[in-house]
């Protein structure tokens, strides 16, 4: 069964992924229509080794939606131009503790597809890598 939040998500997201491909074109990829404002939308989520399900709506441009560290997790995909698996290990001293963590990431940067999945080690981990993106607090 599809959890509610998912299917609200995709419904926001459904007009957006929908653009033409002459929408989504960039002052350097030569002719095309450029829109005035390119969006970001995108859909966070991250399940841990129990299952429980945890979800969070990103906009950027300005930061909005429910995730609760929005400006942050803004800043820290901008680093990246919203590509996740760019992101690099801060180094944070973490615990060897196995407390595995899927995280996935589907939507639309700044006018462009995004999307990532991943699975961590353990949340701190996964903090060192992807800061606040996936810091969101539980519904």
């Amino acid at each position: 069964m599809t959890p509610i939040p998912l299917l609200v998500a995709a419904a926001a997201l459904a007009p957006v992924l929908a653009l033409p491909a002459q929408a989504a074109a960039t002052p350097d990829s030569g002719p095309g229509i450029l829109p005035l404002y390119q969006p970001t939308v995108l859909v966070l989520t991250k399940v841990d080794s129990g299952g429980e399900h945890e979800q969070a709506l990103l906009r950027c441009d300005p930061p909005s939606g429910t995730h609760q560290r929005a400006w942050q997790a803004c800043l820290a995909l901008a680093e990246v131009n919203g590509h996740v698996g760019r992101m690099r290990d801060s180094n944070q001293v973490c615990t060897m503790e196995y407390n595995p963590i899927k995280v996935s990431v589907l939507g639309v940067w700044r006018g462009q597809t995004r999307s990532f999945s991943g699975e961590y080690s353990n949340p701190c981990v996964m903090g060192s890598v992807t800061k606040s993106v996936f810091s969101f607090a539980k519904d």
